[in-house]
């Protein structure tokens, strides 16, 4: 459906204009106040309804303005009114071709309408997410895209713990100096602690026992001793016996006639004492003797005395497994570090393999999918064309796809309108003129132009030239 023609009268600075567009690109050019930008406010304003119209549609001087578009298969009529009191008022009418008018007029036309009908180059104006919203709005995957992304972030963020996480690890397993030669198993060190033990009781009872056979020998030398002592001791005594009876019997000689009975006693008594003196003193030395030969054959058949343990050399020993078993703890402290390190690792390239997953079944689906031009694509967060930013495209690529976009947002009215045209140069005319006849689409284009031969000339508030253009006749709202 495209406009067939057009007829407005006293809208704005037109004054009376009628239209009927030929070609795939209708040029509305003239120099800057002539009306150009009414011509292409007409098409929108009769289309959109009032929320898009300027408070004084009306050209001055005058109190009724109208617009007819027939697009072939309806056509549309919307007319102004400006009351007394100053305001003005809008009504609108569709018909079909065979004259019947539809009741929800307004209605219908906004199911006619893309959203960038009347300013295809809008899209290339958007930020990045706007216009990722608008191409993703247009064009149906087999995929949820949004699903996918969430995912992606996710996992994204799930990727950045696990790398963090894995480098905290590897930093804290580098930090960790462990000694070279470490034994595969730590050192018993209760094995050696059990075996000090045994060997400082084991040197514990020699040392008793060193001093048992040296405590034996000083009893050996003191018995031996007191035997010499007291075998010493007999001949002295019996001198000092035999001095004593000697001395008495010197006395009693003096007596011996008073005294012969005393002295044969006295024999008899002394020969008594000596003998039992002698025997008790011999038996005491015998009796030293042999307590001192007992002892004397213990030690000649006690065994000889073990060499002490080394325990000092255990003590080193034991020092020395400490040493090897707090390595073994480090070296066990970092290999359960990098393994928790690979642990992560390995998890971040599992959400990175998620990750590819879905942006392969992304671009899958987006290769899949029916763009409105090849080479449009899906970014993250952003419209791609041809791989790169579509901000970072060329003034022409950009034009193109925007043109396409647009295109794409509105099969059933085939019309669009471009207001900024005198920014094209011939090439862009010429590639939205072959885009427009390649998709079957109208596409006016306000240019200001001084030359009066290119398109739809306007002068003023009307039509100077045109390829095609019905000469006003009279007064329009007299035809209805």
């Amino acid at each position: 459906m495209k406009i067939i023609s057009l007829e407005a009268e006293n809208l704005k600075r037109i004054k009376v204009v009628q239209i009927t567009p030929t070609g795939p690109l209708v040029q509305i050019t003239g120099k800057n106040a002539a009306g150009k930008s009414t011509v292409l406010d007409a098409i929108w304003w009769a289309l959109d309804g009032g929320k898009n119209i300027q408070s004084r549609p009306i050209r001055d001087g005058e109190t009724e303005a109208r617009v007819r578009l027939d697009l072939g298969e309806i056509i549309v009529t919307r007319k102004w009114k400006r009351r007394d009191a100053g305001d003005v008022t809008t009504s609108i009418t569709v018909e079909a071709a065979n004259g019947a008018r539809f009741p929800s007029p307004q209605r219908m036309l906004d199911d006619l309408l893309g959203s960038l009908t009347f300013d295809p180059l809008a899209f290339s104006r958007m930020d990045p997410k706007k216009q990722l919203e608008q191409l993703r709005g247009l064009v149906k995957l087999d995929v949820d895209v949004d699903a996918l992304d969430a995912a992606n972030r996710t996992d994204f963020e799930k990727r950045t713990d696990a790398n963090r996480r894995a480098k905290t690890l590897r930093t804290q397993a580098a930090a960790i100096a462990v000694p070279d030669g470490l034994p595969d198993q730590p050192v018993d060190v209760a094995a050696l602690m059990d075996r000090m033990t045994k060997a400082a009781d084991h040197n514990a009872s020699i040392e008793r026992r060193r001093a048992n056979r040296e405590r034996v020998r000083d009893e050996l030398s003191e018995l031996s001793a007191e035997a010499q002592e007291l075998e010493a001791s007999i001949s002295p005594a019996l001198s000092a016996i035999r001095s004593k009876a000697a001395t008495e019997r010197t006395r009693l000689r003096d007596e011996i006639a008073r005294l012969q009975l005393q002295i044969d006693q006295l024999d008899l008594d002394e020969a008594v004492s000596l003998d039992a003196t002698e025997k008790r003193l011999r038996d005491q030395v015998a009796e030293k003797r042999s307590q001192a030969q007992e002892r004397a054959d213990k030690l000649a058949n006690a065994e000889p005395l073990p060499d002490p343990e080394d325990v000092a050399s255990l003590r080193a020993e034991i020092d020395s497994a400490n040493t090897i078993n707090d390595g073994i703890k480090l070296r066990d402290r970092r290999a359960a570090l990098e393994k928790e390190a690979a642990a992560a690792e390995s998890e971040s390239r599992a959400l990175t393999d998620y990750m590819a997953d879905r942006e392969r079944e992304k671009a899958e689906a987006i290769a899949a999918a029916k763009m409105p031009i090849p080479g449009l694509s899906f970014g993250d967060s952003m419209v791609l064309f041809n791989g790169i930013p579509f901000d970072q495209a060329s003034s022409a690529e950009q034009l193109r796809v925007s043109v396409a976009i647009a295109m794409a947002t509105n099969p059933k009215l085939r019309v669009l309108r471009i207001k900024d045209g005198s920014l094209l140069d011939e090439d862009g005319l010429q590639m939205l003129s072959g885009m427009a006849d390649a998709s079957d689409y109208q596409v006016w284009v306000e240019r200001v132009d001084s030359s009066g031969k290119v398109g739809v000339v306007m002068e003023d508030g009307a039509v100077a030239t045109a390829p095609s253009v019905s000469a006003p006749a009279g007064d329009l709202f007299a035809a209805q």
